[in-house]
């Protein structure tokens, strides 16, 4: 209903129809389906079939009821001329076209009113800390799986201890970014200590397919290993369980130079790591056998490259099944075990 008390419907019906410019021919064709008649009238706009002139399609003028909506929403007289102007475009996409612009234009205001969130940059104490937890955890004996796990638990640790606000835990763009450079710590930690492995292996000789020259022993493998993960200034000191733990490694790193047979181990290396300990889990599941396991590989690698202490033996330490993933935990201290000749 319009300001003057006459319907919309009732507007538009009373609405006369536009002028048609001089030289624009308002006149279609007929729709004629009958066989031999297409319908063109020979050119003259008659209808071939009564030679009558056909009549012309008159397109319906919106402007009366584009003025009555825009006094029942109360536009301005800008806005109002705006609306009218839209009234009379004549095909129905290029009013789409032109709507669609005036939302854009809207969204643009919209913006400059609340401009989006600042990019969010990570603060030096949360760096500080996700450098000292994500070496800590890799360095853990007890790490269930090497890649993607100790992402989510690094990220889980720092939200409970606070270092991550719950403002910024809610912020998906903000946790995209803690997570990458998470992610970016724990490959370079991967990578680097894969390369210390090979390194610790010897020279190898590509005649006789096996490492040659000076080796490296399991404590100084291990030492390298902590000292490269801890340059950030992060004190990790060695122990029994963790030793076991790059024995295991290297232990799987050689079985994979075996069986590649070029002094090179697959890409996917850490995958197999984290299968073979899965497959540990679920094969043992006692406690005392899955230190047989580690016990097995440090013993090996003792005998292959020596340099592991006659005083200390890797029963000092025992697989709690009550820890994640039936883990290794360090005994109080170590016993006296077996010679290195055992």
């Amino acid at each position: 209903m319009s300001a003057s008390g006459i319907s919309d419907d009732e507007l538009m019906r009373s609405s006369p129809p536009p002028p048609s410019p001089a030289g624009n021919n308002s006149e279609l064709p007929p729709q004629n389906s009958q066989p031999g008649n297409d319908g063109l009238g020979a050119g003259t706009g008659e209808d071939a079939e009564n030679g009558q002139a056909a009549p012309a399609i008159v397109q319906p003028d919106w402007t009366q009821y584009a003025h009555s909506v825009a006094t029942t929403l109360q536009l301005t007289t800008e806005y109002r001329h705006d609306l009218v102007v839209q009234s009379q475009l004549g095909h129905i996409n290029q009013a789409f076209v032109s709507l669609g612009g005036l939302l854009f234009s809207v969204k643009q205001q919209l913006d400059r009113l609340h401009p989006p969130q600042a990019a969010y940059t990570m603060p030096a104490a949360l760096t500080n800390a996700i450098d000292v937890k994500a070496a800590e955890l890799f360095l853990s004996s007890d790490l269930s799986a090497y890649k993607d796990w100790p992402n989510k638990k690094l990220m889980t640790q720092l939200k409970a201890d606070g270092n991550i606000p719950a403002g910024v835990s809610r912020d998906k763009a903000a946790n995209k970014l803690i997570g990458r450079y998470i992610g970016s710590k724990f490959i370079h930690y991967r990578n680097d200590t894969k390369d210390l492995i090979g390194q610790s292996m010897g020279i190898f000789n590509d005649t006789l397919k096996k490492f040659d020259g000076p080796s490296w022993g399991i404590y100084e493998l291990t030492e390298k290993i902590i000292d490269t993960v801890t340059s950030t200034g992060v004190v990790v000191s060695i122990t029994l369980p963790f030793v076991a733990r790059v024995a295991f490694l290297r232990y799987l790193y050689a079985a994979k130079l075996d069986e590649s047979m070029n002094g090179k181990v697959p890409s996917d290396f850490w995958d197999c790591i984290d299968a073979k300990l899965v497959k540990i889990r679920e094969e043992k599941k006692d406690a005392a056998k899955i230190t047989k396991v580690f016990q097995h590989a440090l013993t090996k690698d003792r005998r292959r490259f020596g340099d592991a202490a006659a005083t200390v033996s890797i029963n000092a330490f025992m697989l709690s099944a009550e820890a994640q993933g039936n883990r290794v935990a360090a005994a109080p201290a170590p016993v006296a075990g077996p010679s290195s000749s055992s």
